[in-house]
């Protein structure tokens, strides 16, 4: 994979290049077993390449990582 397209059986590619890291918040529902698959997804990456993914995708790992983590136990908490 190049990290300029990301697509997934039957779905059209999306175009990463041309995002120049605009942050911008979204309201995005995911159940905790999602929240706890990217977790456990991010764990499984190499240090390096985590950092070369965050850097192109313009975040933080470790504190996406961090706020992931909090999201999933107040939401554990609150069930």
């Amino acid at each position: 994979m190049s990290g300029d397209y990301f697509t997934h059986e039957n779905q059209q590619s999306i175009l990463m290049h041309n995002d120049k890291h605009e942050k911008v918040s979204t309201m995005v529902e995911l159940t905790t077993c999602e929240i706890r698959y990217l977790i456990h997804a991010m764990w499984e990456v190499d240090p390096v390449s985590s950092i070369k993914l965050a850097g192109r995708a313009g975040v933080d790992d470790v504190k996406l990582e961090q706020h992931l983590t909090k999201v999933y136990r107040r939401s554990i908490r609150e069930a």
